[in-house]
């Protein structure tokens, strides 16, 4: 059967060829514009109550003035028991977390800052801070409520 099908496209390939470039101009000329059927954005098609939606809303509000568009996370919690975050783990995101998170840091770059005036900025790197529990500006919106958890 393929071999049939294919000594028939062999030998009458110039009709097979306008056959598809005809399809593809009617699909095109058929077909609705690009823009009514995409939504663009990471979020643009989900319900506006989504877990995704809501935590990108509060994050904006908590942290307005953030230089990047995207963050990265990283969560430590304490699932077992009712206890919360024990002080074990308060210390390992301070001192093992947080200084690792810091040398990569350095490594990729140092800090993003702001421009200071020049037009240029004095660094490169696309991280703009490191963010803890004891940070003074916003570190209580870093633990979780029942103290389980910490950003």
């Amino acid at each position: 059967m393929f071999r049939v099908l294919g000594n028939t496209v062999v030998r009458y390939w110039q009709i097979f060829l306008t056959c598809w470039v005809l399809a593809l101009v009617g699909i095109s000329y058929a077909a609705p514009e690009w823009s009514t059927v995409v939504q663009n954005g990471e979020f643009a098609f989900l319900p506006g109550d989504s877990p995704s939606l809501l935590g990108e809303k509060l994050f904006k509000r908590a942290f307005p003035d953030d230089l990047l568009a995207s963050s990265i996370v990283i969560v430590v919690r304490r699932e077992h028991g009712d206890q919360g975050l024990t002080a074990e783990d308060l210390k390992f995101i301070e001192e093992d977390l947080k200084p690792r998170l810091e040398e990569i840091a350095e490594r990729e770059g140092g800090y993003a800052t702001k421009d200071d005036g020049s037009g240029i900025p004095e660094k490169t790197s696309n991280i703009s801070r490191i963010r803890t529990y004891t940070d003074k500006s916003n570190g209580d919106l870093l633990q979780s409520e029942d103290n389980k958890a910490s950003l």
